[in-house]
Formats: C-alpha cells, sequence, structure tokens
C-alpha cells in the first residue's frame, strides 16, 4: 500500500502489491493486502473475488516493553470439575501467580450456579492469601457463565486504564443453559472495552459454538483442553501470550466500493474464525468491521491475517488508471503504554488492475494456502455439529474432505489426524469426540497459516 498524502482526497490507490499505507507514529504494524488474483478480467455477471489482508509488526520481540496485566481468571467449578479437573484448575492458577510481576494485578472468580469473586484485582504481594482462597474451592452445582463473565468484566472494567493490559481466562468443562444471549452481550462488551477473552473448554463436554462465538465476537481466542493435565502449561503459555502484546484494539473495516459487497469475512491468523457473514437474504453492509483483539508477537506468529470475499457486480467501472478500485480499507489498533490520542490508523483504498489477456490471472498461493485451511476448519466444524446430532456417515465425510483440503495446503500431519479423526467418527468409537476436537482445534489454533507459508517459502 501506498503511503497518503496529508490531504485525505489526495489518497493514492492501493496497488495489488502488499505495501504500506501509511507509516504509523508508533512504527508498530504494517498493512500488506494481497488480492486473490494479480488481474481482474472485467466481470459479465456476479463474481466473487478475495482479498488476504494482513497486520504485520516490523520489530521483533526483543523491543517489547510489556505492560503491567490487570487479569482476570473466571474458573468453572461445577460438580463435573470434581477431581483432577479441579485439581489441576487451581494449580494452574497457582503456576501463574508465581509469574505473575509486582505490578500486575490479578482477580479470581471461582463460578457453579453462581459467581464468588474470591480475589479481586490484588498483586502477587498477597500470594499467600490467594492461594489459601484457592483450597477452599469445592465442586458444587452447576454451570452458568453469563455471571461469572459480568463479574470478571466489571471488575475489570472498574480499574481500566491504557497503563495496563487487561484479559479475561475463561475455563469450564460444560454446558451452560439459558444465559448465551447474554454471554454474546458480554463478549461484545469486552470488545468495546478493549479486553482480550480467552476461553478453554476443557474435556468433551462443552458448547463449541458458544465459545468459539464468544472468541470471534471479543477478538479472542478459543481452544480445546484435552487433559486436565495440561492446564497449568496452557495457563502458562497464554501469560506469555499476553506478555508479548504490541497492539490492541486491532480493528479492520473495508468500505466497499460501488458494485462490490462484502459477503464473508473470516480471520486466518493467528487462528481461524467467522467473523462476519451476509445472512441469506439480507442486502450486504456498506462497511464491514473485524475485531481482532490484541496482537502478539510471539515467535511462532506472523502477524494477524484475515480473508475478505468479495461479490463484483458487472457495473464495477474502471477508473482512470485503467484499474478497478474494490474500496477502501483501514486498520486502526493502539499500542500498550500510550495514551488513547496516540491510536494509530493505517489505510488506503485497494486497486486491482485490469486484466487484459484471454486467461483467468491465476490464484495467488497465499490465498490459495488461506482458502484452503479455512474450508478444512469449516469442514471439521461440520463434523462435529453431525457427530451431535447423530449423523456419524456425514461427519466422517466431512472429515474426510477436510483430510484433503490439509494435504492440499502442504500439511500432511493434520491431514493424517483428520484421517484418523474420520475413521473414529465412522465407526462411532468412543474416542471420535476427543480426535474430532483435536484435529479441529489445532487447524484452528496453531497459526498454521503461517508455518506453512515459512514451509512454502513465502513471507
Amino acid at each position: 500500500m501506498s503511503r497518503p498524502e496529508t490531504d485525505p482526497s489526495a489518497r493514492p490507490p492501493v496497488p495489488s502489491s502488499a505495501q504500506e499505507s501509511r507509516r504509523p507514529a508508533l512504527d508498530t504494524l504494517r498493512l500488506h493486502v494481497t488480492p486473490g488474483q494479480a488481474a481482474l478480467r472485467p466481470p459479465h455477471e456476479r463474481t466473487r473475488f478475495y482479498l488476504l489482508t494482513e497486520l504485520v509488526s516490523p520489530r521483533g520481540p526483543a523491543a517489547l516493553d510489556p505492560a503491567p496485566l490487570d487479569l482476570a481468571l473466571a474458573i468453572d467449578r461445577s460438580s463435573s470439575m470434581r477431581g483432577a479437573k479441579l485439581h489441576y484448575a487451581r494449580q494452574a492458577v497457582r503456576g501463574l501467580l508465581a509469574q505473575l510481576r509486582p505490578q500486575d494485578l490479578v482477580t479470581v472468580v471461582f463460578f457453579d450456579d453462581r459467581p464468588e469473586v474470591i480475589v479481586d484485582g490484588e498483586s502477587v504481594a498477597r500470594r499467600a492469601t490467594i492461594e489459601a482462597a484457592l483450597d477452599l474451592q469445592r465442586a458444587r452445582g452447576g454451570t452458568e457463565i453469563a455471571p461469572a463473565l459480568d463479574a470478571a468484566l466489571g471488575r475489570l472494567a472498574q480499574r481500566q486504564s491504557r497503563q495496563r493490559l487487561a484479559a479475561v481466562v475463561l475455563l469450564t468443562d460444560g454446558q451452560t443453559y439459558g444465559d448465551e444471549e447474554r454471554c454474546s452481550e458480554l463478549a461484545s462488551r469486552a470488545r468495546e472495552l478493549g479486553i482480550g477473552l480467552t476461553a478453554l473448554g476443557l474435556g468433551t463436554d462443552w458448547n463449541r459454538d458458544l465459545l468459539d462465538r464468544l472468541a470471534a465476537v471479543s477478538g479472542g481466542t478459543s481452544n480445546f483442553v484435552e487433559d486436565p493435565a495440561q492446564l497449568p502449561d496452557i495457563f502458562d503459555e497464554e501469560l506469555r501470550r499476553l506478555r508479548a502484546t504490541f497492539a490492541t484494539r486491532l480493528r479492520l473495516t473495508f468500505e466497499p466500493a460501488p458494485a462490490v459487497a462484502a459477503m464473508r469475512v473470516t480471520r486466518v491468523a493467528p487462528e481461524i474464525a467467522e467473523a462476519f457473514a451476509v445472512a441469506p437474504g439480507e442486502a450486504p453492509p456498506r462497511a464491514v468491521a473485524v475485531d481482532l483483539g490484541i496482537l502478539a508477537d510471539r515467535p511462532d506468529a506472523g502477524g494477524a491475517a484475515v480473508l475478505w470475499e468479495l461479490e463484483l457486480a458487472p457495473t464495477i467501472s474502471l477508473t482512470v488508471r485503467n484499474t478497478y478500485d474494490l474500496g477502501r480499507l483501514a486498520a486502526t489498533y493502539s499500542a500498550p503504554n500510550v495514551p488513547a490520542s496516540a491510536a494509530e490508523r493505517l489505510e488506503g483504498v485497494v486497486s486491482i488492475p485490469v486484466n487484459t489477456g484471454i486467461e483467468d490471472a491465476p490464484i495467488e498461493a497465499d490465498v490459495r494456502l488461506a482458502l484452503e485451511l479455512i474450508t478444512a476448519y469449516r469442514l471439521q466444524a461440520q463434523a462435529d455439529t453431525l457427530r451431535l446430532k447423530g449423523d456419524h456417515r456425514a461427519a466422517a465425510e466431512r472429515m474426510t474432505t477436510a483430510a484433503l483440503r490439509l494435504r492440499a495446503a502442504g500439511s500432511d500431519a493434520l491431514a493424517a489426524q483428520a484421517d484418523a479423526a474420520a475413521r473414529a467418527l465412522h465407526a462411532d468409537t468412543e474416542q471420535s469426540v476427543t480426535q474430532t476436537l483435536r484435529v479441529k482445534y489445532e487447524t484452528k489454533n496453531r497459526g498454521i497459516f503461517h508455518s506453512l507459508r515459512r514451509v512454502r517459502g513465502g513471507r
């Protein structure tokens, strides 16, 4: 993306190659755009076209100055958490306390049918008192997530400060009933407050659709915890990720040009998540905003990536430069430890040259990779839903197709896992649930897009 002039009306278009739109004041991120094809033939009917947008950091982890944390933990203590689950949940909290710094704050909410705030914004100076409160926790009652989320967010909101990085980690092993809509509202509130939300599902009997939706709405992350003994390591990894945060309140906004509509948007990295889709019978909006939450500079990360599925009408017009202007793309974000007025913005017009040849331009390799992985993930999610409905044959078929997509993307290891899950689904074995969730969330969460691109020799 080329750098615009001071006068917004004088800003040049974004060419098809990935470039920077405006040099940010804090030199934090760059915005890259990769069109699905390098050039576009005049559409004679409604045509789908893809854009891959990426926000990447020009600096390394050594340059980071971690902001103090204001971390809230919402831990399920319902009856199903009895035994090893609650034991390792307490161990995970203890391990996290051991790594907090003096300036960090922690809030701990245990919940069943009702939330109990056992620690509210304390520092590790009171670690002994906090651990004593942990020892008193016992499994009981049912699972209601919304009151616990409300309690955690409420505490963080009261202390909200740009000098601290606020985040919620939710751990549950069960299904919440009757408060799903309220949970979604709270995820929206977390997004508005700039509070990261990590939703962890322990075992196999939790609401995947709900936790995935909470993560997508808030710009956070959701994940599958197969074994309670993994909890200390997972909490440790979450803390490292938060420490590496260099940008918060990430938002990408696309305003389509006339005769262009945004039909579907999917986060690709650091994890796959559905961000937006036009419902059947609805008119596409004039602008679509996608919240990406925080961005961490981890060794396995390559920035945030989003795939936009556009629909081009035959009435799309050429510019005087013999290009198609698809719309204006803007990225806004903040950096920790800076005033609100220092929030940064990158923007530019996405413009594609006209293809004057006879043949269509080939699909760009990075866009094809993103499509393969997104499709594989969607098929895995469908397989999980079909299994829950008792249609194991259809679930196995979806998982087999997902394996083909993963193999085409270049991940033989994930493809082998998907094949194994398909066989388990077809045979309706006890392991089918675990194997399905394992491959689904490894496809979703492991930064597979960036790792496969690096193997292929890309950016």
